[in-house]
């Protein structure tokens, strides 16, 4: 399209483009002799009306609308599938594919708490959104400690996943005593609501949870901890800076920005179009009236004020060299104090899974910079 629609670097389209004599009509040859005679008769067309005067050439001028027509309808076309491409990958980006039954029998090999120790409790909430009043409901596990101490852990999960993921990290919370909170974000797993929003209106979702939970169980909340893996990392930071009543923050694989990891997660895939990722984006925010600057964690970190532990993975595919350094610099230089940070040789997501050891020797000393030592841990 770029080559058809740049007759000035070109020059004459037929010249470039034998093919379309025959497609429009013109014979071969035709334009020459037309030159020719111009050349014989010392003339130089002139323009006067829409026509060209001096020389017998109006088959070779009708032609031009005609590839003109040909060149508007191939832009047109080219318009058309750039435009279902960008609504078609907006669509992917905000209804992610839910995590099922079946699904995490093959990929996770669990189902449930249960199966892997755990005791837990199903749990409903109903978040009414102050915006649209709708109700929605979040589904959650409700993991008891075995000996509480007052102490509760959010657990939210990544994008595409759900709370049967999130448990990944449950027995590590276990172990040091904490009870559990682990939820499905809005369209994700077993909860409510078609449309993800990376955190936009998530946040409002859990801090109504948060809410609820404090009411329903008051000695389990006193002190009460976030730990967000991937996206909800961002949810968490979100959640915890319109609120005064968290503990402290854990995040795990954090991205800089959304917008930016979902570039990097279609180029994963095998889709990367450099130009239809940010008009997808772009679409999302103005249909949907969200803003996902206002929920980039590179944007909430040096804002947030509970004690921070930063969890990096050098080889994650979603969160480039430059983003983490970022992301480090940013806990570091925080008003309230510097986070912790500690990055490990892994990828995204997979902290605690190539070392196990050093992700609880690091939690460990996380928990004890707060002054809250990890009873009952199991040997």
């Amino acid at each position: 399209v770029s080559t058809l629609g740049n007759p000035t670097r070109h020059g004459d389209l037929f010249g470039f483009f034998p093919a379309f004599r025959a497609v429009l009509g013109v014979r071969s040859g035709q334009k020459e002799s037309l030159d020719e005679g111009r050349d014989r008769a010392g003339q130089v067309p002139l323009f006067a009306g829409g026509r060209v005067c001096g020389g017998d050439d109006g088959a070779y001028h009708r032609a031009v609308p005609t590839l003109w027509s040909l060149l508007t309808i191939v832009l047109a076309v080219g318009a058309g599938l750039v435009a279902a491409a960008t609504l078609l990958i907006a669509h992917g980006i905000v209804h992610p594919p839910r995590m099922t039954d079946a699904k995490a029998v093959v990929r996770l090999g669990r189902l449930s708490p249960g199966d892997l120790g755990l005791p837990f409790q199903p749990v409903t909430f109903t978040i009414t959104h102050p915006a649209n009043r709708r109700p929605l409901a979040i589904a959650g596990w409700w993991i008891p400690a075995e000996r509480p101490a007052g102490r509760t852990v959010v657990l939210l999960h990544g994008y595409g996943d759900a709370k049967v993921g999130a448990i990944a990290w449950a027995s590590l919370w276990h172990e040091r005593g904490h009870d559990i909170l682990a939820l499905d974000l809005r369209a994700h797993g077993e909860s409510g609501g078609s449309t993800c929003t990376a955190g936009f209106l998530e946040r409002h979702d859990v801090a109504g949870v948060i809410d609820q939970l404090k009411i329903a169980r008051p000695d389990a909340t006193r002190q009460l901890i976030l730990m967000g893996i991937s996206m909800g990392a961002a949810v968490a930071l979100a959640v915890a800076d319109g609120r005064d009543d968290i503990d402290a923050l854990v995040l795990d694989s954090p991205y800089a920005d959304f917008p930016a990891a979902a570039r990097r997660m279609h180029h994963a895939l095998g889709i990367a179009l450099p130009r239809v990722s940010p008009w997808a984006i772009a679409l999302i925010e103005r249909v949907m009236e969200i803003d996902f600057d206002a929920i980039a964690p590179l944007r909430l970190i040096p804002r947030s004020k509970p004690p921070l532990l930063l969890i990096q993975c050098g080889a994650d595919e979603l969160t480039q060299g430059a983003d983490r350094r970022a992301l480090a610099v940013a806990a570091e230089r925080r008003p309230v104090g510097p986070g912790m940070t500690r990055t490990f040789p892994a990828g995204h997501c997979q902290a605690l899974a190539v070392d196990p050891a050093g992700y609880r020797q690091m939690l460990d000393a996380f928990l004890a910079g707060l002054d809250v030592p990890p009873p009952g841990r199991r040997p």
